[in-house]
């Protein structure tokens, strides 16, 4: 006898919404929610000189997996 197993939806385990995109990278997948802004820590997608690459947010700076800083220029 087993017992009944309630179904999980995708939407209850990723914590996604109709307004997520899935992303296939390199490395695997990753969940793109264009209405949440990143926090410090958040891991990101960022496309940048033709490549999808992974980066984590540090005092409003990108930090790619390779080490690189990216951050964003003053307004002049």
């Amino acid at each position: 006898m087993h017992a009944a197993v309630p179904k999980l939806k995708l939407e209850e385990i990723c914590g996604v919404n109709r307004n997520s995109c899935l992303v296939e990278t390199s490395t695997g997948y990753a969940i793109i929610q264009p209405e949440m802004a990143p926090q410090d820590g958040a891991r990101v997608l960022v496309a940048a000189l033709g490549q999808l690459q992974f980066a984590v947010v540090i005092n409003g700076a990108l930090i790619t997996e390779g080490g690189e800083s990216i951050e964003r220029r003053p307004h002049v």
